[in-house]
C-alpha cells in the first residue's frame, strides 16, 4: 500500500519510472542477462549493459518485496544495484527482511555481503514499528482453508474448479517449458490449473516457475496443504513465495483444502 501510494503521488514531470515486484524484476534481468550471453557468449560481462538499459526506462525504480532466496540471484545483485545507482537510479523498495537479515543462511552468503553493505551505505532504511500486527487483529472465518478432508472437501474442490473450467476443454494434463524445464499441471481446463500441493512446493521450483504459471491461468486450485512448523522452512519459503506471485499478478486462489498432520497441536492465541 505504502509502495503504490508512494509510486501515483510521485510528481508528474517524472516520467521514467518502474513499480515491479521484485520476483518479477529478477526473472526480467536473468532473461536479458541470458540473451546478451546467447549473443555475445558465456564469457561476456553483460550486468553492466542491462543495469544501464534498466536505468534509461527507470529514474525511480520501486521494488516490493525485496528479498534474496535464490544463489543466482544474490551472486549478481550488488553488481546490479552498483549499475543502477551509478546511473542515477532512485531506488525505493519495501520488505520483510533488515538488510543485515537478507539472505540469512544462503549458499555462499559471504558474497552476498557486499551487496547488504551497499544497502545499508547508499540508502535510508526505515523500520515501520507498530504496536499492533493486524495479521493477528481477530475478525469473522474467512473461508481461506477447507478441513477437514472428507466428501464435502471432494465436492469443494470439484465446486471451484467446475467454477473456473471451460467446458469446451475437457480437464487433462498440460506441460509447460519453463526457462528449458518441463513443468507438469496435473490438472488444467481452460484458465484454471488443479495442483496437490506437493506438485508445486515439494520440488525444487521458484518464483519464476509460479510468476510463468499465472501467464497462464487466471485460477488455481492447490489440494493437500499441510501443516508446516520449523522443520519445514524450505516447503514454507516456497508456499510464501507462490502466494506472493498469485497475489500479484491478480490470480484467483480459492478456499484450499488443507491436511493438519495428527502429531502436531494447532492452539489459537
Amino acid at each position: 500500500m505504502l509502495m503504490d501510494m508512494f509510486y501515483n503521488t510521485l510528481p508528474h514531470h517524472i516520467t521514467s519510472r518502474t513499480r515491479i515486484h521484485f520476483h518479477h524484476f529478477m526473472q526480467d534481468v536473468h532473461k536479458r542477462l541470458h540473451r546478451l550471453k546467447l549473443q555475445h557468449g558465456p564469457d561476456f560481462d553483460a550486468i553492466p549493459f542491462v543495469g544501464a538499459d534498466i536505468a534509461q526506462n527507470a529514474a525511480v525504480l520501486c521494488f516490493d518485496e525485496f528479498q534474496c532466496t535464490d544463489v543466482a540471484d544474490a551472486m549478481i545483485l550488488r553488481r546490479l544495484l552498483e549499475s543502477l545507482m551509478s546511473h542515477g537510479v532512485v531506488m525505493v523498495a519495501t520488505s520483510n527482511r533488515h538488510p543485515d537479515e537478507l539472505y540469512r543462511n544462503g549458499i555462499q552468503r559471504e558474497s552476498f555481503l557486499p551487496c547488504i553493505a551497499l544497502l545499508k551505505q547508499d540508502l535510508v532504511v526505515i523500520n515501520l514499528d507498530s504496536p499492533t500486527d493486524y495479521r493477528k487483529v481477530p475478525r469473522p472465518l474467512l473461508g481461506v482453508y477447507h478441513y477437514p478432508l472428507d466428501h464435502a472437501c471432494q465436492d469443494h474442490i470439484d465446486k471451484w474448479f467446475s467454477y473456473f473450467a471451460d467446458p469446451r476443454d475437457p480437464p487433462s494434463p498440460r506441460v509447460h517449458q519453463i526457462w528449458g524445464r518441463n513443468v507438469k499441471v496435473p490438472k488444467a481446463s481452460g484458465t484454471v490449473a488443479q495442483f496437490n500441493f506437493q506438485d508445486l512446493c515439494g520440488s525444487a521450483t521458484s518464483a519464476a516457475d509460479y510468476l510463468e504459471l499465472c501467464r497462464h491461468y487466471r485460477g488455481f486450485v492447490v489440494t493437500g496443504v499441510p501443516g508446516m512448523d520449523h522443520k519445514s522452512r524450505d516447503l514454507a519459503r516456497r508456499f510464501i513465495t507462490l502466494i506472493d506471485a498469485i497475489y500479484e499478478s491478480k490470480v484467483l486462489l480459492p478456499p484450499s483444502p488443507i491436511h493438519y498432520p495428527t502429531n502436531i497441536v494447532y492452539r489459537q492465541n
